[in-house]
């Protein structure tokens, strides 16, 4: 049975650089901490015969692993020292436990190969000292475009076989479009632009430039309808546009009836679940064509002038329920399978029946041309945060 709690998530990454000091050279590394949960490539490898996933750092001069796992797993290793030091982005240090020579294999390579064991409990970290030693296979790293599959070639191949569920940029969902209702009643209400701040003016004319040529939105003369709009800055230092529709359309939209999940059938669902794989979906909203009578609702007001949204835009109040209906029908009658909005989460009993059940939800994406963004994807996890809660079997 699937369990939630409440996430909070930081991950560490590591950086190099050489300092002098009593005429001895050691290296320092500078640990920082972020907060947006990513984890960067994993690579499997096999330390004294032992799994160990481990992040790769080629901006670090050496690997790492944490004393929590070198007691765990490689405690019968000798222990020696270690003239390396270890710094935290502040300036703080951080305590060594000393160093080992470790058994070391990668597909059909092996070496013995130096590795520094820190204090405390920390991610392993696979450096460049290991890599003048292991070739990896980057073709198969790259071609998942750092998706987190945790080395798991089943998932590579299936990410393969739907390249173009992967591909870049928003797409085109098939066979469906979105349709903005108004009361009876409803009259048209222009609004004039609002001033752009000066720090944000250059990614919004950016942004503006990316919609226009992608053909999610384009250049008219007039409208009788118009919104200003609202920069949404992301975690990604980019940013969103939104209309201001709640000045707007958002006064004459009927009500939308589709309801969205709640946590309860979401958990339901995924019971008896033991891995989890998350699909995110790219431009979510931008990927759904609007009914052209809809258009005119949707024109934003500019300080480059008057553009007319072609696709369903963020901002609109009918918005997600009209997405999550178009999903829901994408998806339905697949087994173990949720979806909130942009967001889909597949699991199963087994590692087969999960397999079978991504090959599934990728091929229904990909038959009706909605496009995942491959970077924020996590596949066969064993917990996994969804809808605010940390979700494992």
């Amino acid at each position: 049975m699937c369990r939630s709690r409440t996430l909070s998530l930081q991950t560490q990454y590591v950086g190099t650089e050489t300092n002098k000091e009593e005429d001895e050279m050691f290296e320092v590394f500078t640990v920082y901490t972020a907060s947006d949960g990513k984890k960067g490539i994993m690579v499997k490898m096999y330390l004294d015969n032992k799994n160990v996933d481990m992040q790769l750092d080629t901006g670090a001069a050496v690997s790492i692993v944490s004393e929590t796992l070198y007691r765990k797993t490689l405690s019968h290793l000798p222990l020696g020292k270690t003239n390396m030091r270890l710094i935290t982005y502040s300036g703080g240090k951080i305590p060594l436990l000393g160093q080992v020579r470790v058994p070391v294999k990668y597909e059909d390579q092996s070496a013995t190969l130096p590795l520094v064991i820190v204090k405390g409990d920390r991610p392993a970290l696979l450096g460049r000292n290991w890599l003048r030693k292991i070739c990896l296979n980057w073709a198969s790293i790259f071609s998942v475009e750092r998706a987190d599959v945790s080395g798991d070639k089943a998932v590579a191949r299936v990410i393969e076989k739907h390249q173009k569920v992967f591909q870049e940029g928003p797409g085109t969902i098939k066979n469906f479009k979105a349709k903005i209702r108004t009361r009876p009643d409803a009259k048209p209400i222009f609004h004039k632009a609002r001033p752009v701040p000066y720090a944000l003016k250059e990614a919004v004319e950016k942004e503006l430039s990316r919609l226009e040529s992608t053909g999610i939105i384009s250049k008219v003369d007039r409208s009788d309808w118009a919104a200003p709009i609202v920069v949404v800055p992301k975690s990604n230092k980019s940013i969103r546009i939104c209309g201001d529709y709640k000045v707007t359309i958002n006064q004459s939209v009927e009500e939308e009836t589709y309801p969205l999940p709640n946590t309860q059938d979401v958990f339901a669902t995924l019971a008896g679940g033991t891995l989890f794989s998350k699909l995110d979906l790219s431009h979510a909203y931008q990927q759904l064509q609007l009914d052209p009578d809809s258009e005119k609702y949707l024109t934003v007001n500019t300080h480059r002038g008057l553009y007319r949204y072609h696709r369903l835009s963020y901002g609109v109040s009918s918005a997600p329920s009209i997405f999550q209906a178009v999903m829901d029908q994408i998806l339905q009658g697949l087994d173990h399978v949720v979806c909130f909005l942009d967001d889909i989460l597949v699991t199963a009993s087994s590692k087969e029946e999960h397999l079978k059940t991504l090959d599934e939800v990728l091929g229904r994406l990909e038959q009706y041309c909605v496009r995942v963004k491959l970077s924020k994807c996590k596949f066969m996890q064993e917990s996994v945060e969804y809808l605010g809660h940390l979700i494992d079997c």
